[in-house]
């Protein structure tokens, strides 16, 4: 902070105590009490360090006008205008530009879009699948078997689920029957149903496969033809063979009723054997 001492008042002072050959002296006598009210050393600021500080502000240019220091009458010390501080300039607001628009806007797409995400994504609950209000027990690749959690065999063009070695079973997956020569799947006891693997018929001296509720299709076992007083097994359509629920064999003359795969008992039985022999001839080429 800059001051100066008035003139005035060292005029004032040096003709209370006497001629003042030098500014300093005023401090080795003892002031009038009344030109002071007051020791000077106890005035808001020091009169022997306002004498030190420079006459012209630091931050003043060469040329720069001169002000004359204001005086207070009070304590006897000249200040200059240039110690006032300032006001502080209002700072209006500056409207967005066209780029902080597009900023904004593009900060708020972003936003939105990762709000979407969030929302859509598949909330995941440990063994259940990942699909929406789905609540089947995981199957492959965190989904069940109805969305895609099935493997799949390997063979183009073939929606069944893999058994073994990413194939099927009519592809050769899965555990075949241990008995020679024989390409079904086992069902138990390394057998098919055929030779005695499977759920067997409860009714007694039986060996026949159980069809359903513990019967082969003889003692009941299965679904019934839909024509009534019909005891017959159901082949296709709810009707028995008897009643048109059957389906010739796609073999070149015969006549046999198809029992799965377009073919008879002895046709389709001929047709897996061809199909395992070209698969494992396919599997050595490999």
């Amino acid at each position: 902070m800059t001051a100066w001492l008035d003139p005035g008042f060292l005029q004032t002072v040096s003709t209370s105590v006497g001629v003042l050959n030098d500014p300093w002296d005023m401090f080795h006598s003892e002031p009038s009490s009344s030109v002071l009210d007051k020791d000077c050393f106890s005035i808001d600021l020091d009169l022997s360090e306002a004498l030190l500080y420079d006459p012209i502000p630091y931050h003043m240019t060469n040329n720069a006008s001169f002000t004359p220091p204001a005086f207070n009458h009070r304590t006897g010390i000249a200040f200059h205008a240039a110690m006032v501080p300032s006001p502080v300039p209002k700072i209006e607001p500056v409207e967005a530009t066209s780029t902080t628009a597009a900023a904004h806007h593009h900060h708020h797409q972003l936003h939105h879009h990762q709000q979407q995400q969030h929302h859509h994504q598949p909330l995941e609950i440990t063994g259940q699948c990942l699909k929406h209000q789905c609540h089947n027990s995981i199957g492959y690749r965190g989904f069940c078997k109805d969305h895609g959690g099935a493997r799949k065999c390997r063979i183009v063009g073939c929606p069944k689920g893999s058994q073994g070695r990413n194939l099927c079973i009519a592809h050769g997956g899965g555990k075949r029957c241990k008995v020679e020569n024989c390409p079904k799947s086992a069902q138990s006891h390394g057998l098919c149903k055929g030779h005695g693997g499977g759920a067997r018929c409860t009714f007694a001296n039986c060996n026949k496969s159980s069809q359903g509720g513990g019967f082969c299709r003889k003692h009941g076992g299965g679904k019934r033809c839909d024509v009534p007083k019909c005891k017959n097994s159901a082949q296709r359509g709810n009707f028995c063979a008897k009643h048109g629920g059957s389906k010739a064999c796609q073999a070149d003359n015969c006549a046999r009723t198809d029992r799965g795969g377009g073919y008879c008992e002895l046709h389709r039985h001929y047709k897996v054997l061809r199909l395992t022999k070209k698969l494992q001839d396919e599997m050595a080429a490999v």
